[in-house]
C-alpha cells in the first residue's frame, strides 16, 4: 500500500493512476523514484502543506501538490511531482551517468502504438509517457470512420534492448473495440511500469 505522509506521519492510503519520468531525491540515493504522479485518495489537501509521499518498495520522498479535485467515485483525484532535497548547499554534479544500453532486457524509453480498422490504419512510436500515449491514441481513434468503429483493433509496444545492442518491441496490451478502453489503457500501462528502464541509474 502507498501512503500520503505529513511531517512524517501516515495521513491517509492513497491508491496509486499513473506514474512517469525517473528522479533521485537526492545525490546520495541508490534508488530513483517516479518524477510525476498522478493517484486518488479520501479526504482534502491543502497546496500549501508540505506532504511526503511513502511508497511500496522504494521508500518515502518530499511531493509537491500541483493540482487536487474531486473524483467520480468519491475523494481527491491529486497530481503531484516528486522533489529533489539537496541537503548540501554547495552540493556540484561531478560528472553525468550516461543512459545504460549495454543491459539487454530494459525499456529504452519510447512506446508505441498501431491502430487498424478495414479501411485504414494509424500509429505512432516516438512516445516517452504514458500520458501523452494515451492522448495521441485517443487523437488517432478520432480518425476512425463511424461506419467502421466496431472493427478497430489495437495494440501498444513497448521499445526493449537487445542483446546485440540494437532494440526490438514487445506488444504488451492488444484491445479490440468490442472491449472497454480503460481496460487496454490499464493493462499497457502496468507492464510499462514493471519494466527496468535504461534511464533508471542515469
Amino acid at each position: 500500500m502507498d501512503y500520503l505522509l505529513s511531517n512524517g506521519k501516515k495521513l491517509r492510503a492513497i491508491r496509486m493512476m499513473e506514474r512517469s519520468g525517473r528522479v533521485r531525491i537526492n545525490a546520495d540515493s541508490a534508488t530513483s523514484f517516479p518524477k510525476n504522479i498522478t493517484f486518488t485518495c479520501a479526504g482534502r489537501l491543502l497546496p500549501q502543506q508540505p506532504y511526503e509521499i511513502k511508497f511500496r518498495g522504494i521508500g518515502v520522498a518530499p511531493v509537491r501538490i500541483m493540482a487536487a479535485g474531486g473524483n467520480p467515485t468519491g475523494g481527491l483525484f491529486v497530481i503531484a511531482e516528486v522533489l529533489r532535497s539537496v541537503t548540501a548547499p554547495d552540493l556540484r554534479i561531478k560528472r553525468v551517468v550516461e543512459r545504460n544500453r549495454r543491459i539487454p532486457g530494459r525499456a529504452t524509453g519510447r512506446l508505441a502504438f498501431v491502430l487498424k480498422w478495414p479501411s485504414g490504419s494509424a500509429s505512432d512510436s516516438f512516445l516517452t509517457t504514458f500520458p501523452s500515449a494515451i492522448r495521441m491514441f485517443k487523437q488517432r481513434l478520432g480518425l476512425v470512420p463511424l461506419t467502421e468503429r466496431d472493427l478497430v483493433t489495437a495494440h501498444f509496444d513497448i521499445e526493449v534492448r537487445k542483446p546485440s545492442g540494437g532494440v526490438r518491441r514487445i506488444t504488451v496490451a492488444r484491445w479490440a473495440a468490442t472491449e472497454p478502453l480503460p481496460g487496454f489503457f490499464h493493462e499497457a500501462r502496468l507492464a510499462w511500469n514493471r519494466l527496468p528502464k535504461e534511464a533508471d541509474d542515469q
